[in-house]
């Protein structure tokens, strides 16, 4: 397969008030205190980039892909929320919310696709296959504690709530790649961050 070399966003790059001068004083103020603002503070910087190296050429001429905590933070995005590929990429291009969350709120048009999706989930499970390392797994053990405290205070609704109640108060076990199948609930898609286990 083709490898890419590994494009990097910092958080300092990728402001909160970057793209959101249309918005009221009262209309920030409400975004602030939103699940998105959270998100973008609390969660998304600690998303280590690092942790993808191997997935990436070391020959950063390489064709430039999305930034890997973008598509992780979708990934998680998604996952919490149970959407699909093309309900998380519409989300990502329309949702102010979403866009505010992934640091994509200064990028003009869509920030990603459901085949940069797709073939990101590829590269994890070739990996996993060759080297036996669970990329999400590495990545979001190193966040539990942030996404258990996230998940209690912004997502009531998830089948990830209980898992993260019952790991809180500050468990670094927390991830949606290593929750059990048995939380979730039959109405629920099959998951596509776990599907590498």
């Amino acid at each position: 397969g083709e490898k890419m070399g590994l494009t990097k966003y910092t958080y300092e790059q990728l402001g909160l008030d970057t793209g959101l001068e249309h918005l009221t004083e009262a209309e920030k103020k409400t975004l602030d205190r939103s699940w998105a603002a959270a998100f973008a503070r609390d969660v998304f910087p600690y998303i280590d980039e690092q942790d993808f190296v191997p997935l990436f050429s070391g020959d950063m001429r390489g064709k430039r892909n999305v930034p890997v905590n973008i598509l992780m933070g979708a990934f998680l995005l998604q996952e919490l929320r149970q959407l699909s590929d093309e309900e998380i990429v519409e989300a990502a291009s329309f949702d102010l919310r979403v866009r505010v969350a992934l640091h994509v709120s200064n990028m003009i048009g869509r920030p990603f696709s459901v085949r940069t999706m797709q073939k990101h989930r590829t590269r994890i499970k070739r990996h996993l296959e060759a080297a036996g390392e669970n990329l999400y797994r590495t990545c979001f053990g190193k966040i539990g504690a942030r996404l258990a405290s996230y998940v209690l205070e912004y997502e009531k609704n998830s089948p990830y709530y209980a898992l993260a109640a019952a790991l809180a108060p500050g468990s670094e076990a927390f991830s949606p790649a290593s929750a059990p199948a048995s939380r979730t609930t039959t109405r629920l898609r099959p998951s596509r961050v776990c599907q590498s286990r």
